[in-house]
């Protein structure tokens, strides 16, 4: 296996190198303003979770290094996250103030510091609360404090104000010792705080930390601080309140351009890494990738790390079965690792859907063909194939998904069409002739929901791919059972979803099974049978090696015979005709294809494996 193909974990970008995002001209802009700003300054690194906050600071901190730069800037890392395993509560904010002193000045020289820190922070639980709350409502925090020290003997003022004055001393000596114009303080991961430890933070860092020779860059989630305000002042405006909170503490925000991101080389980047690689002058193909990726989980790094991450593991898993493997009919390896990925797609951003879809689909393909025209004409309003919650069976269980979606992700309705039109482009394969969905294009989506299943988060998943309505298979099978008899001069016994060919060849051990396994796939099982453990074990050598001999000079299946570990029950060969959710088909297209395959592949496997029982049998009795 080659060692390009790798999985990602969720560790930011540390160096320039492994920056296939496009982050360099936003670093170049930003670390400029932080060496020619006024101090004190405050820079907010504003974007969602996973949005590459982390990897921007770290490419910062990178530029502004002694190595790379002019020597002008120190720099110290504050990583709040750690201070989160702990309940700390009210004492947060002086833990972070003691953590910076010591970064910038070491223990010694920041001792009177501290001693501040540990005063205050045995004070925290009242006074903390009611900086915050003097702050929020525009107050000056230092005001509050008097009243609160007047009404309890303690000069939390005095002492604050001795504590930035320590604060200032300690930045300037160090300055000068140090030979540095300004510090640049990093600090990550507000947003994985509880918000209204989020919010106290935040305030500590303009109440205490408002210092000459200092620039504070923040990396946090705008709505984290509006959930954190909403919870401790339950404000209903909390937007509003979001937005003054910030304008009080930041002089710069600077949003994640997540929508100006080089996402093209990434996407191909992560996608080369899960051994799809796209030709660099495929414009159209790396176009569908985009399509579906920007209708569904968005361009949020993290969320493109743990898709690509679902989708290597399932191409390995694919490799093995023969998955990705198909007639120009079924669609190229190409076309259905695109459908592949179009299912992970659903399945991260939309799992109601993706269950529905899985379930509709045990009715046959016409309904699935059906939800996804709905689902594309959804976002124009209202109209005669809007899916309708007093409609049919697919109208209902698609209702039930859209809300159910919608509740997870405001604005899902309309986000799902545009990833329903993304999703009709995907699946277009070459062999199509309509741009509008065939069922075979449909097919090869739907098993891809199904073998895409074992990636999903929801245990729901397990219980609704197992529901395949095999009554279609059933009447597709039966007329063949009869007329294999007639052709083999054998006996056809059937059973739930196939048929087997006794009792001659059962008699060296094993018997071949032909029909459809649990997932609606058609294959082909060499079944040992037999109550002898000696016989059992010539049983699998006679039908690995006929099985391999037959199977070597028919075109397109050689690679799909799976060797399996055989028992009484389990087969010693597996071949796999067509791919999971097959059964699906409509009647007439089943019929003929199923006939296809029991006439060139079943009926001749058969009688070699008679005509090499008969030559067996007759060395044996040389």
């Amino acid at each position: 296996m080659s060692t390009n193909l790798r999985g990602g974990n969720d560790a930011p970008i540390k160096h320039s190198d492994d920056d296939h995002l496009g982050f360099k001209v936003y670093v170049d802009a930003l670390c400029r303003f932080i060496l020619s700003c006024e101090t004190p300054m405050t820079v907010a690194i504003q974007g969602d979770w996973g949005s590459g906050k982390t990897s921007l600071m770290n490419l910062i901190r990178a530029t502004l290094s002694p190595d790379n730069g002019d020597g002008r800037v120190r720099c110290a890392w504050i990583n709040t996250w750690q201070f989160s395993q702990f309940d700390l509560g009210a004492e947060l904010p002086f833990s972070v103030i003691a953590l910076f002193s010591r970064q910038l000045a070491g223990d010694q020289p920041a001792a009177a510091i501290l001693r501040s820190v540990r005063e205050l922070a045995m004070r925290a639980g009242k006074g903390a609360a009611l900086m915050a709350t003097a702050f929020v409502a525009g107050k000056d925090s230092a005001e509050a404090l008097a009243n609160y020290s007047t009404g309890s003997g303690v000069d939390a003022t005095e002492r604050i104000g001795e504590m930035r004055g320590n604060l200032q001393k300690l930045i300037d000596d160090a300055r000068a010792k140090q030979n540095v114009e300004r510090f640049v303080v990093f600090v990550d991961d507000i947003d994985r705080l509880v918000p209204e430890r989020a919010v106290e933070l935040l305030e500590a860092m303009k109440v205490f930390l408002d210092i000459e020779g200092c620039v504070f860059v923040l990396a946090c989630d705008y709505q984290v601080v509006s959930s954190g305000l909403r919870a401790k002042f339950a404000h209903n405006n909390s937007d509003l309140k979001g937005k003054h909170f910030f304008d009080k503490i930041i002089q710069l925000p600077f949003s994640m351009p997540s929508a100006q991101l080089d996402i093209s080389n990434y996407l191909q980047q992560r996608l080369k890494a899960c051994g799809i690689e796209l030709l660099s002058d495929d414009r159209g193909e790396l176009s569908r990738y985009e399509g579906l990726l920007a209708a569904s989980v968005g361009f949020n790094p993290r969320s493109l790390k743990r898709l690509a991450n679902c989708l290597h593991i399932l191409r390995l898993v694919a490799q093995e079965r023969g998955v990705l493997t198909g007639t120009e009919e079924q669609g190229d390896r190409g076309e259905r690792e695109r459908a592949l990925f179009a299912a992970l797609c659903l399945q991260t951003a939309f799992e109601p859907m993706y269950l529905a879809l899985i379930d509709i689909a045990s009715a046959g393909l016409e309904p699935v063909m059906k939800a996804i025209n709905q689902l594309s004409a959804a976002s124009a309003g209202p109209t005669d194939s809007t899916p309708n919650a007093k409609g049919s069976t697919t109208d209902v269980r698609l209702v039930r998904a859209l809300t159910e979606c919608e509740s997870e992700r405001h604005g899902a309705t309309a986000a799902l069409s545009a990833f329903a039109g993304a999703l009709q482009r995907a699946l277009q394969i070459k062999s199509g002739k309509s741009l509008e969905l065939e069922s075979h294009e449909v097919a090869m989506f739907v098993s891809m929901l199904r073998f895409s299943s074992i990636t999903a988060t929801s245990g729901a998943v397990q219980e609704v791919r197992s529901r395949i309505d095999f009554t279609v298979a059933g009447n597709v099978l039966r007329p063949l059972q009869t007329a294999l008899r007639g052709v083999t001069n054998q006996t056809s016994v059937a059973e739930e979803q196939g048929f087997r060919v006794a009792p001659i060849i059962a008699g060296l051990g094993f018997q071949p099974w032909f029909g459809f396994d649990k997932r609606g796939a058609l294959i082909i099982s060499l079944d040992i049978k037999s109550d002898s453990e000696a016989l059992k074990e010539k049983a699998r050598v006679n039908a690995r090696t006929w099985a391999h001999a037959f199977f070597s000079k028919v075109p397109n299946l050689a690679n799909r015979v799976q060797t399996k570990k055989a028992n009484a029950t389990y087969g010693a060969v597996l071949i796999q005709l067509e791919p999971d959710g097959f059964a699906c088909l409509p009647e007439a297209e089943l019929h003929s294809k199923v006939s296809e395959h029991a006439n060139t592949v079943y009926i001749p496997l058969v009688k070699f494996l008679i005509k090499c029982q008969t030559e067996f049998r007759s060395k044996g009795k040389q």
